[in-house]
């Protein structure tokens, strides 16, 4: 897993928040909470924008709203950091 870093949060304490952040937003996701589980999508990709599993999901989320255009960059780029 890559560490994610920030110059204005210490690297334990943003982890630890974006991990927060993902089960959040995976909880609001499986529970079809899907504008909630975006908004914390885009908020870890705001602090961390090449977090694979924050841009999948968010391409997932865009897709199952029926948004699959807008659902390709986010889908693109988790595959690229692969």
């Amino acid at each position: 897993m890559k560490k994610h870093r920030s110059k204005d949060i210490p690297s334990s304490t943003m982890h630890n928040t974006i991990s927060d952040l993902m089960k959040l937003a995976l909880k609001q996701q499986q529970s079809a909470r899907l504008a909630d589980a975006e908004k914390n999508y885009k908020k870890i990709l705001t602090s961390s924008p090449t977090h694979a599993g924050a841009l999948r999901q968010l391409g997932i989320v865009l897709r199952t709203s029926g948004r699959s255009l807008e659902a390709l960059e986010p889908l693109s780029a988790a595959q690229a950091l692969q």
